[in-house]
């Protein structure tokens, strides 16, 4: 994979190239970072005003893992991603059917079986009291579902 940094002047400071690794201060979010990049994991280099720069030869990626380097876990997969929207749909409400026959919520389930929908619509989440809340004002989003 590729990842390109556009990088403003004012976000970074102490900018060092050397002949191995390029390394600056930078600021995401308001807090400063300290970023070295080796110039073998760089492909090039271009400023944005003239689009005049310089590019590097490509090479082999490392085999081994790089002293010092954090470890990363890799992220899971969404559930859903192999997933038609159809067989996503029937999956979340099964799931709002057992969570319905948990909580004993027996209108709410034989609503969502009929494909209709009990007094408001399903909400779940840390939010759930204030969306459930400003849904039923609204009368005419009564098919929302938010599940998080």
């Amino acid at each position: 994979g590729e990842i390109v940094l556009n990088i403003s002047f004012d976000a970074t400071s102490q900018l060092q190239m050397g002949n191995d690794v390029i390394e600056f201060l930078a600021r995401f979010s308001g807090k400063s970072h300290k970023i070295e990049v080796p110039v073998g994991n760089i492909l090039a280099i271009y400023a944005r005003e003239n689009g005049q720069g310089m590019a590097f030869p490509v090479e082999g990626i490392p085999q081994e893992p790089v002293e010092g380097a954090p470890e990363f876990e890799a992220l899971a997969a969404d559930e859903f991603y192999d997933m038609t929207p159809q067989e996503k749909q029937r999956v979340l409400r099964e799931r709002v059917l057992q969570q319905a026959e948990q909580s004993g919520s027996a209108a709410v389930g034989r609503e969502v079986q009929r494909g209709q929908h009990a007094e408001g619509p399903i909400v779940q989440g840390p939010d759930a009291g204030e969306a459930a809340g400003e849904s039923r004002k609204d009368s005419s989003r009564k098919h929302l579902k938010v599940i998080k």
